[in-house]
């Protein structure tokens, strides 16, 4: 019999995008959908990159030769350009000061096994590199003002990369000895591995390619985190009910705790004291 959690969706999703972590992954899944169905509508129209970095002229002038729905299409475009740099930049600011996080990570990790202790210890030491380059990259991009092509910018744009495809490759034998992770995150890092890698070899690879890539391993994100949202929530929910059920049988402990004399008629033929038998 369902319970009503099972239909109340609008409660799910409340609860889904409550957390950081979740707003994440859905941040993620637009930023890649965004790049996706741009690199769709360039590669249908025919669209080069310079010709979305004209000037508002130029495009006029194209949208007279080629017509309104040119302008229309090139201004559809650059729309779903700023929607992926939005949730991009989203994410990023989502991850100021994590690097903390992982520092106090790093003092809690625990297991009997050395290598898997190490493993474990080694893997958030990558994620603290991780957050704090990119922490560092956002400050120095958009605070400082340097421009995305400079060189201490690539610089530290490669480590932080590096340091995310140390931890990818981290996981799977990791995965391997706490015999943990489902068929579906594996896949998710197989797909994150060669975006990683990209990215930290500088190597030019196509929005396509790469958009595939992210938007395949932000549905998988995506899912498996609802999965766990909704177990969660079915948990709690189980553990209310049996609260709720013990409640309604609380009146009835303490006579059943009660003591209960009970009189032995032989003790009492005996001339015995009455016996106090606990229940």
């Amino acid at each position: 019999m369902p319970t009503p959690l099972d239909n109340d969706v609008l409660t799910l999703c409340v609860q889904f995008i409550a957390t950081t972590e979740s707003r994440n992954k859905v941040y993620r899944f637009l930023q890649y959908s965004a790049k996706m169905l741009k690199w769709v509508l360039m590669h249908a129209g025919s669209v080069t990159k310079s010709e979305l970095a004209d000037k508002l002229e130029a495009v006029q002038a194209s949208a007279r030769k080629h017509g309104v729905s040119r302008k229309r299409l090139l201004w559809v475009i650059a729309s779903l350009g700023r929607v992926e740099l939005l949730f991009g930049d989203a994410r990023k600011v989502y991850r100021f000061f994590q690097f903390m996080e992982m520092l106090d990570l790093l003092r809690s990790v625990q297991d009997p096994r050395r290598i898997v202790r190490y493993l474990r210890r080694l893997r958030v030491l990558c994620f603290f590199f991780f957050y704090l380059l990119e922490n560092y990259v956002v400050f120095l991009v958009r605070i400082e003002g340097f421009r995305s092509s400079h060189a201490r910018v690539l610089l530290f744009k490669r480590l932080c990369n590096g340091f995310w495809c140390l931890s990818i490759l981290l996981a799977f034998p990791l995965d391997h000895l706490l015999q943990r992770g489902s068929v579906l995150s594996t896949i998710k890092k197989l797909l994150d591995l060669p975006v990683a890698y990209f990215a930290l070899a500088n190597h030019r690879v196509g929005d396509g390619i790469f958009a595939s890539l992210g938007l395949a391993s932000a549905q998988i994100g995506l899912y498996l985190r609802w999965l766990e949202i909704i177990d969660k929530a079915r948990r709690q929910r189980q553990q209310k009910l049996r609260e709720q059920k013990d409640d309604a049988h609380q009146p009835d402990k303490p006579a059943k705790a009660a003591l209960r004399r009970t009189w032995s008629h032989s003790s009492l033929a005996a001339g015995d004291v009455p016996r106090i038998v606990y229940s």
